[in-house]
């Protein structure tokens, strides 16, 4: 995979897919790619200053190279935003690396460099911002399925009712009540969740095309183009 042909254009290196490798799902940040192929592995390549692509090292990566601490974890998604990314496995496990400073109760320590799990139970989806996270899941011995959020709260983003400029290194529950018919997986593709640098966003689709938003933060409808969000469910 490191004979992957690219393009140059303003700077920018466009991957296109190897012959004889599927690739299955991708993830792009300001300045890195990950993606993941066909047999479940994770390739990356660009800045890494952060350790933002998961190899172990803070080294600038010009050919895609295989995050070797991902091999067997059946890694569905990846996700990227400028400083860390995130990977969501076939188990509905979240595996996140780069800077995570708002997730690491640590004055010293910022970045991970090695691919760190989550102890935050099944996730069904997830989305990223640049201070806090918002996922759909459940906790290993309950069958309710809940929003959360964890991260930085300014402005309110994490959704639980409170406003405050510390970290909340552990997930808080978003009173946000999913439809009954919501309790199969496969339901969870009707269901997209935002983030954005100071506010977050879910839409939920139910039958007969019935969509249901909920936006919090600051000044969300400033933020948050409501066309575009029924665009993107739409579409999903």
């Amino acid at each position: 995979i490191n004979k992957l042909a690219t393009d140059k254009v303003d700077q920018l290196f466009f991957p296109i897919q190897p012959r004889g490798v599927k690739v299955s799902h991708i993830g792009v940040g300001s300045n890195h790619i990950l993606l993941v192929t066909n047999n479940y592995e994770v390739y990356g390549k660009g800045r890494n200053k952060e350790g933002q692509l998961g190899i172990t090292n803070t080294n600038f990566v010009n050919d895609f190279t295989l995050v070797s601490k991902l091999k067997n974890k059946g890694v569905k998604k990846v996700y990227c935003m400028e400083n860390y990314s995130a990977v969501l496995s076939y188990l509905n496990e979240v595996i996140l690396f780069g800077d995570i400073f708002f997730l690491l109760n640590s004055k010293h320590v910022n970045n991970q460099i090695v691919p760190k799990e989550m102890p935050w139970g099944i996730v069904y989806k997830i989305a990223l911002g640049p201070s806090h996270i918002l996922f759909i899941g459940k906790d290993n011995n309950s069958d309710k399925v809940y929003l959360k959020a964890v991260g930085n709260g300014t402005f309110g983003k994490l959704g639980d009712g409170n406003e405050f400029e510390d970290n909340r290194y552990e997930p808080v529950i978003v009173d946000i009540a999913f439809p009954n018919s919501f309790k199969e997986d496969d339901k969870w593709q009707n269901v997209k969740i935002l983030c954005s640098k100071h506010n977050s966003a879910i839409l939920i689709c139910e039958k007969k095309k019935k969509k249901t938003l909920f936006v919090w933060g600051l000044y969300p409808k400033t933020i948050f183009n409501l066309r575009d969000l029924d665009r993107i469910m739409t579409n999903m």
